[in-house]
């Protein structure tokens, strides 16, 4: 029996090589799918699980207005939870439906209570709500809102004297165009 050599034509080997630079392809879309897909549900489940909880403060004083002088104070307690909180996100609404958004840096222990002043606020502002912000693997995440409050208008919200200093806005358009009175040194401080 004489040995047969099969000879295999170009077009056939042409067509091996391209099955397997597409199952190639194929395999390398997959990971890379898997990889972002395992990467989102990881950060999501990391948000998910954090639990961070602050409260407005009202044992100590309501949040108030005074009309006056266009500043909010609020007093924020932290009650429970081990996220790194880095800042707390302060939403104050108008009666026009519209709001403001400030953020504060703050570095609340738990069961601590602090008095956050808001300034260049204008109209009254009918309540506030509050977010926790913390950090997780390295980036800032705004948590859900954990408290809301309505807002006393009234003269004599300052009347205790208190040491401020200076934070950064998040958002600083005033609701309606009204043009508020300028913001000293960044528009909120604790």
């Amino acid at each position: 029996m004489k040995k047969q050599k099969y000879k295999i034509s170009r077009l056939a080997q042409t067509n091996v090589i391209v099955v397997v630079l597409l199952v190639l392809v194929a395999i390398m879309a997959a990971s890379a799918l898997g990889y972002f897909i395992v990467k989102f549900v990881k950060e999501k489940t990391a948000i998910d699980n954090v639990k961070l909880e602050l409260v407005i403060d009202s044992t100590k004083e309501k949040p108030c207005f005074n009309p006056d002088t266009f500043e909010l104070k609020v007093y924020i307690k932290r009650l429970s939870g081990d996220a790194n909180l880095t800042s707390i996100k302060l939403i104050a609404t108008y009666s026009s439906g519209e709001s403001v958004s400030l953020t504060n840096s703050a570095s609340l222990a738990q069961l601590e209570s602090n008095e956050y002043t808001l300034y260049g606020l204008e109209p009254t502002p009918l309540s506030i709500q509050i977010a926790p912000i913390v950090s997780i693997g390295g980036k800032n995440r705004t948590l859900k809102f954990t408290d809301n409050a309505n807002v006393v208008s009234s003269t004599t919200c300052f009347s205790s004297g208190s040491t401020l200093s200076s934070v950064n806005l998040d958002s600083s358009s005033s609701p309606g165009g009204v043009s508020a009175p300028p913001l000293p040194a960044g528009g909120l401080l604790n």
